[in-house]
């Protein structure tokens, strides 16, 4: 199937269906299974030139792979190669002359061989080692059957390296030699190459045989379908032709750049959010897999929190009938008024910083005194605030001297452990330009009561921040993989479900004259969308 997506040019589709093999490869532990569709999904990010991301599933591919079986070295060989592929691309030739060595290395047989020595040379011969590049050409010639394409291509690439080091002896008759064969066994990617060689050798010589060539070469590209060659093609028509007569070819190549800029962003995005769409799957699943495991475990702490919430009640009534008595001559409407408003700076401040800081002791494995000394002398000054009834909003209130942003960063990803992974885009010192001091406050606020209650209910394995400027908006979305709201919710019924920490949220929005927004639905995770009102 994925191969069927391939030859129709949908590589999306294609990337999809390899990953979803990897994913049934894994449920089976067949090595040699996953390793082949990590390599098709690298061959295919290449092919589509994310460069970065093929090199990220090669590696991937790599410990799956035996280096004693045949079929497995046969695989390392492949992939090695599209390792130094890759590399090349993105300008790294030292890499690529290691992986193409790797890739010698494992391949037995003789025309992947070929191929490997010739990826090889060309690294060579870009970091200005020609003499060497020559030698591994020459070797590969000797070891191809004369007159088939893997001896053209040699034999093509050795002419040229020596035209490159100055010697032309023979150079334009085995270049010649080359496209012959290509011709007559219908290679039109190689006849593109000869095309290429050719006009470059002219270049200086003869500039009608250059033009030729070069025009040659950018009708076969065209012929091919392939946007890359056709660029090539037409950058070598412009340097070749005067400026005055080469704007159409100009056109030409920015019309068809433009399109070729989209398509990869569009590929590249498109092979990144599968990708996550997988791994988001495969927590998921791993979730699954432990909650066996932990149903006893969650038992005793279930029973030791009963116990907990039995005396804490009870300690509580009895507390709240001697703080009756005692205020039983107090005026009702003050008690509720005090009451409510010290309850939210606690409920913000306090319960939550000190959750937060929980979370942190719980999920490091090395205390760091020093950070948990400032968040407790940071709690303890607001904590203060609150008895001195100041704002803790106002410029008095606001004791962290940090950067804005940096104050985001570490709220949110202080909730971050071994089973949750946070992720905050766009989170940029220009982001938050514009907004004033109370309510930024208001906004960390804000943050604090989702992470709390995304630790508290959602079961989350990953959880994402996404902050942007939009049209005089700021937009900021979250959304995590927990498991969700019973029955599902969206628009406003979140109040009803997370109670007062949510419904502190969506008080807070509305004072920045915001909207906020829900959506969740059972086992499909939660979201939330903000827009605040901003001056650019």
């Amino acid at each position: 199937m994925a191969y069927k997506f391939l030859d129709d040019q949908q590589p999306d589709s294609a990337f999809y269906y390899f990953d979803k093999a990897k994913t049934f490869y894994m449920k089976r532990n067949d090595s040699l299974g996953i390793a082949a569709a990590y390599i098709n999904m690298a061959i295919t990010q290449f092919e589509y030139n994310d460069f970065y991301s093929s090199q990220e599933s090669s590696i991937e591919a790599i410990p799956y792979l035996d280096t004693i079986d045949q079929t497995s070295r046969s695989y390392l060989s492949m992939n090695y190669n599209t390792l130094g592929n890759s590399s090349d691309e993105i300008n790294l030739p030292e890499k690529a002359i290691y992986y193409y060595q790797q890739a010698i290395r494992f391949a037995s047989d003789s025309s992947q061989i070929a191929v490997y020595q010739n990826n090889l040379a060309l690294s060579y011969r870009k970091i200005g080692k020609k003499e060497e590049a020559l030698e591994l050409f020459k070797s590969s010639l000797a070891k191809s059957e004369y007159g088939s394409l893997d001896y053209a291509r040699t034999l093509s690439n050795m002419a040229n390296t020596r035209r490159l080091l100055g010697d032309t002896t023979n150079v334009l008759k085995d270049l010649h030699r080359a496209l012959q064969i290509r011709k007559k066994e219908n290679h039109l990617i190689g006849m593109n190459s000869s095309y290429a060689l050719l006009s470059d050798y002219y270049v200086g010589k003869n500039s009608d045989s250059a033009m030729y060539y070069a025009q040659k070469r950018y009708e076969m590209a065209k012929q091919l379908k392939v946007p890359t060659d056709q660029m090539k093609g037409l950058k070598q028509l412009i340097a070749l032709q005067p400026n005055q007569n080469n704007s159409d070819y100009f056109k030409a190549y920015i019309r068809i750049q433009d399109s070729v800029s989209t398509v990869q962003t569009i590929t590249r995005n498109q092979f990144a959010l599968i990708r996550f769409e997988a791994e988001k799957s495969k927590a998921e699943n791993l979730q699954l897999q432990k909650d066996k495991a932990l149903a006893e475990k969650s038992l005793v702490w279930q029973k030791a929190g009963t116990a907990f919430l039995l005396l804490t009640g009870l300690y509580a009534v009895l507390w709240f009938i001697r703080h009756r008595k005692r205020q039983a001559l107090l005026m009702e409407n003050k008690i509720q008024e005090n009451k409510l408003k010290t309850s939210k700076k606690v409920h913000d401040v306090v319960a939550n910083g000190i959750y937060r800081v929980m979370i942190e002791i719980e999920h490091q494995d090395q205390l760091e005194k020093e950070h948990v000394l400032d968040q407790l002398e940071d709690m303890y000054h607001k904590s203060r605030d609150i008895s001195h009834e100041r704002d803790m909003e106002s410029e008095e209130g606001v004791h962290d001297q940090r950067a804005y942003h940096e104050q985001v960063g570490d709220l949110i990803k202080s909730f971050a452990n071994e089973h949750c992974k946070v992720l905050l885009v766009g989170n940029e010192p220009e982001t938050w330009k514009g907004i004033s001091k109370k309510n930024k406050q208001e906004l960390l606020n804000g943050f604090q009561e989702l992470m709390v209650n995304m630790s508290k209910h959602s079961m989350a394995s990953t959880v994402l921040f996404k902050f942007e400027r939009m049209n005089g908006f700021l937009l900021i979305q979250y959304s995590d993989n927990g498991i969700g709201v019973k029955n599902g919710l969206e628009g406003m019924d979140a109040r009803a479900y997370y109670g007062k920490g949510l419904k502190n949220t969506v008080s807070r929005m509305e004072s920045l004259n915001g909207q906020i927004n829900f959506e969740s639905r059972e086992g499909e995770g939660f979201k939330c969308r903000i827009e605040i009102p901003v001056k650019d």
